[in-house]
Order: C-alpha cells, then sequence, then structure tokens
C-alpha cells in the first residue's frame, strides 16, 4: 500500500470519528451508519493482522471482547430469538470500538474530537430550548422545560442527555486547568449554559456525579489542605442551593425521599400501586435475584435474550401495571433492570459480572498511572451511572462510553 493511500484512510477515518462524535446526541441510524462506513474503512485500509494485534494486546479490550463472547453463547440457549439478535447488535460496540481505535491517533486529535463532542452537546441544547420556548408560547405548560420533556426535542432520554452535559464540563474543566485553553470566558459561559441545562433535565444520579467529579477535580487541582477543604465545602453548599431552586429536581427529590421501601417486602401489588424510581428499582432488583436464585443461573444467567421475557412473567404474577392496549401503554412490561451490574448478572451470570468488574480495573489503573484525569472522571461517571441505569442496553449509552473509554484509555497522559 502506498504512503498516500493510507495517509488518505487515516484522514477519513479521523473524519468518520468526528462525525460519529457529532451526531451522539442526534439520529441513532445516522450514527449507526457512520460506524459502517468507518469500519468499511477500517478494513479497506488493510494492516489487518497489525491492527488485530494492536487491539488484542489490550487488557480492557479483551475483556470487552470476551463479555461480547458471553452475549454470542447465551444466545444459542435462548428462547427467545429475536431478542437475543437484537442484543448482540446493539452490543457490537464491545468489538467495534476496541478495532476502529486502534488507529494511532494525536493527542490534538483526540483534544479535537473532545471538543467536537461539546459542540454536539451544545447544538443539541440549543435545539431542545428553541422547540421548548416554541411549545411555551403555545401552550403556557412550563413543564416542557424540563426532564423528559425538555429531552424529547431531539429523541433522546433525559438521563443520557445528562449523562452527556456532566462528561462535557469535564472536558471544559481539562480544557481550562490542564490544557490551559485561551479562550477561558468562552469555556465559563459555555459551562454555565450546561450547568443550568442539567439542572432542567432534573437527573438526581447525574448532579451526585458532578459533584464527585467536582470534588476529585479540587483534589488534583488544589494543593492546599485548609482551601481544600473551603473548596469541597462550596461545591456542596452550591450544588444544594442550585437544586434547592430548582423546583423540578427538587420535587424529584423530595418523591424519593418520601419512596415506600415496605413495597420491597410484597409479593403482589395493585395496578395503581404508587412507586417511586427507588422503589420500583428496588423491586425489580428482588425480583431479578428471585430469577436468577430460580432457575440455578449464578454461573451461566438466564440467557442474553431470555431476561426481558422472564421479568415480563414476574410483573404480570405479582399483579403490576400491564398497561392498557387502547392507549398504547404497556404499564411495566418491558422494563428492565435499570443496574447495568445487575442485568449482566442476570442475563450472563457471575463470570460476566466480573470481566466487567475486571475492565473497570484495568480502565481505574491506567487512569491512575498516566494520570489521565479526565478518563478518571468517565469511570466514575460510568461506575455510578450503571447503579442506576443499564447504560450498555441503549445505543445511546453503549455508544457514547465504549467511544470515549477506548479512546482515553492510554492515551491523553497528563503531566
Amino acid at each position: 500500500m502506498t504512503r498516500e493511500r493510507t495517509k488518505m484512510h487515516n484522514q477519513i477515518h479521523y473524519l468518520l470519528l468526528a462525525c460519529i462524535v457529532f451526531t451522539l446526541p442526534f439520529y441513532i441510524k445516522l450514527n449507526s451508519i457512520l460506524i459502517l462506513l468507518a469500519g468499511a474503512n477500517w478494513l479497506l485500509a488493510g494492516n489487518l493482522f497489525d491492527k488485530l494485534k494492536t487491539t488484542l494486546n489490550n487488557k480492557l479490550n479483551l475483556c470487552f471482547i470476551f463479555l461480547y463472547l458471553l452475549h454470542v453463547i447465551s444466545s444459542f440457549s435462548s428462547l427467545n430469538a429475536n431478542e437475543a439478535h437484537a442484543i448482540l447488535e446493539r452490543r457490537l460496540s464491545f468489538i467495534v470500538f476496541p478495532l476502529l481505535l486502534c488507529y494511532p491517533l494525536k493527542t490534538k486529535q483526540i483534544n479535537t474530537l473532545l471538543y467536537v463532542f461539546i459542540t454536539a452537546i451544545s447544538c443539541a441544547l440549543l435545539i431542545c430550548y428553541a422547540i421548548a420556548f416554541q411549545r411555551y408560547f403555545s401552550n403556557h405548560n412550563t413543564e416542557v422545560f424540563y426532564y423528559h420533556e425538555f429531552a424529547s426535542a431531539i429523541h433522546i432520554n433525559a438521563i443520557y442527555l445528562s449523562a452527556y452535559i456532566v462528561f462535557g464540563i469535564n472536558i471544559i474543566i481539562k480544557s481550562w486547568f490542564i490544557d490551559k485553553a485561551p479562550f477561558k470566558m468562552f469555556l465559563l459561559i459555555l459551562c454555565a449554559f450546561f450547568f443550568v441545562s442539567l439542572l432542567l433535565l432534573s437527573s438526581k444520579m447525574m448532579l451526585f456525579i458532578l459533584t464527585v467529579n467536582m470534588i476529585v477535580w479540587t483534589f488534583y487541582l488544589v494543593k492546599s489542605r485548609n482551601t481544600l477543604i473551603r473548596i469541597i465545602s462550596g461545591i456542596i453548599l452550591f450544588i444544594i442551593l442550585s437544586v434547592s431552586f430548582s423546583s423540578g429536581i427538587r420535587s424529584r427529590i423530595d418523591t424519593e425521599l418520601h419512596s415506600n421501601l415496605n413495597l420491597v417486602y410484597q409479593t403482589k401489588f395493585d395496578y395503581n400501586t404508587p412507586f417511586t424510581g427507588t422503589s420500583l428499582r428496588l423491586v425489580i432488583w428482588k425480583f431479578c435475584f428471585e430469577l436468577i436464585h430460580e432457575n440455578n443461573a449464578w454461573l451461566w444467567g438466564v440467557g442474553t435474550g431470555d431476561m426481558q421475557d422472564l421479568l415480563n412473567a414476574k410483573y404480570i404474577n405479582a399483579g403490576m401495571y400491564t398497561g392498557n392496549p387502547e392507549l398504547h401503554d404497556s404499564g411495566y412490561l418491558g422494563y428492565g433492570p435499570h443496574n447495568e451490574y445487575v442485568e449482566i448478572m442476570l442475563a450472563l451470570g457471575i463470570p460476566a459480572l466480573i470481566l466487567l468488574l475486571l475492565a473497570f480495573g484495568f480502565l481505574l489503573f491506567e487512569a491512575i498511572h498516566s494520570k489521565n484525569y479526565l478518563l478518571i472522571q468517565l469511570v466514575i461517571l460510568t461506575s455510578l451511572f450503571f447503579i442506576t441505569e443499564s447504560a450498555l442496553g441503549t445505543n445511546k449509552g453503549i455508544v457514547f462510553l465504549m467511544f470515549f473509554i477506548i479512546l482515553l484509555n492510554g492515551r491523553l497522559k497528563e503531566s
């Protein structure tokens, strides 16, 4: 292969990566097409043996590849073949991004991809605000500025958009304090814009993760112990005050604080049982462990394609609301575990969970060893995100997390 052709494929590859990043908050189909094009370019570029060798020499990549193979093996024994194949398709990111991102990328190129991402978030939020104001002037309903109503303008779950924003804020902080970016006033305004949008999206977990991220940044950036204590206290106070002035998230926190946790001990429910996010998750997690025990599935799980069917049967047997066909409402049917750790263990067993935890272990070790603080923050975001969401079960979650985890792993070493 000529040097000019190699250079051309590298340029196409980098351009496609930028397009993949920019389309993350928007259309899933377009994002998927761009990933397929990047894969085709990867194949046409040649040097396949060297790229495979580079990919397989990375312990983190091996964890994700083996985790995908467990999904494949499990699919053969799944009764619901269609669901198993759909899950395999969504989780192809476990293999695709370790292969696509084995290309050598310069620090400047990686930083550019990070800036493309915050540009994409900014555009997405501007669209959300524009449509929210349009709806408000039409019906004078302030709900259009909050939570899922606000994010629905770009057809994305509010929790995932919130996760993008939290990571975007971390990119801004890295640009300010580590890269010493010259346009600091613009970054400050952008950070404030992101934070206000995060409050409107009303994700309790993402605000908690942002607080943890800020405390970690403070430990890294501030050397004086007294100053450290004052700044951390200020961060916590600022978040509390911000929440107290945000009626949407304040009411959601108040609702969760008044959760009826006794529901966890019930075996039967009424169609109108008043679940909160906390109580519903606890009940579902209880069902998950019951399924593992009933099917003796601690080692291999209940099957990557059968997990949801078994959960749906639990909901029906427990008398939970299963929807109204006339209203095209399926109730709790289709609700997954809302916890990635529980979902992996339910579907594939303890070995798969160990592989996922090993991946986090390798990732965190590499991030700390290389002083890659942006990667440390992404590990914190991901590991906490997994507690309340099955983030690897959706395209918006798995593509975002796998792309940046693989992109940053072993790169952007900070001095």
